[in-house]
């Protein structure tokens, strides 16, 4: 561990000053326990998503995320929102009940609302960005949802034979020219901290 962090501290600043991007880096999974503190004095963003906590948590604290962070709510190698609704009734069941706050029986489909909800607690974090996958937006709507939930995933990491074959139902166009979509996501995004 030690030595991870020796070197990182020997290369990532010369990887920095050469460019004037801003650095993102993924440490989700099983990276040295030092990674993080690593990031943070250098600068480097931290990509965070909530079912995937860095800790042992069954999930991470979105009023925890630090500002130098990407928050998302599910990346090219993850199930989308929906999908990951669908995978683990218990799972779901204490996130609908502890992290959302909302009582009784969770649905085993994901609703607009649930989605919503979800991707406001995302807004606002107190992350730097929060960058989204498009099916994870669509989800706030059905009319844009497609109806197989895990049709949606791009990449299955375990499976050699499904590999980034997503593609978007919808075009670009379409979304962009639907009033009624692009007001709602203006209005959406007002509502919450990314609004400045």
């Amino acid at each position: 561990m030690i030595f991870w962090k020796e070197k990182a501290y020997e290369k990532l600043p010369a990887l920095k000053n050469a460019t004037k991007m801003l650095a993102c880096g993924e440490d989700l999974g099983m990276v040295p326990d030092n990674v993080p503190d690593v990031m943070y004095h250098l600068d480097i963003l931290r990509l965070i998503i909530e079912r995937m906590p860095a800790d042992e948590r069954f999930v991470s604290s979105l009023s925890e995320v630090p500002y130098l962070s990407v928050v998302t709510t599910s990346s090219h190698d993850t199930s989308p929102l929906r999908a990951w609704w669908e995978e683990n009734h218990d799972l779901t069941q204490r996130y609908y009940n502890e992290v959302m706050g909302w009582y009784g029986e969770a649905p085993n489909y994901a609703s607009v609302e649930i989605i919503q909800e979800i991707i406001k607690r995302n807004l606002n974090s107190n992350a730097m960005m929060v960058i989204l996958p498009i099916q994870d937006w669509l989800a706030m709507s059905e009319h844009f949802r497609k109806e197989n939930a895990k049709s949606e995933q791009i990449n299955i990491p375990a499976d050699p034979y499904h590999y980034w074959n997503y593609r978007l139902h919808c075009n670009l166009e379409a979304l962009i020219e639907n009033q009624e979509w692009t007001d709602f996501l203006k209005n959406f995004i007002k509502e919450s901290k990314r609004a400045y």
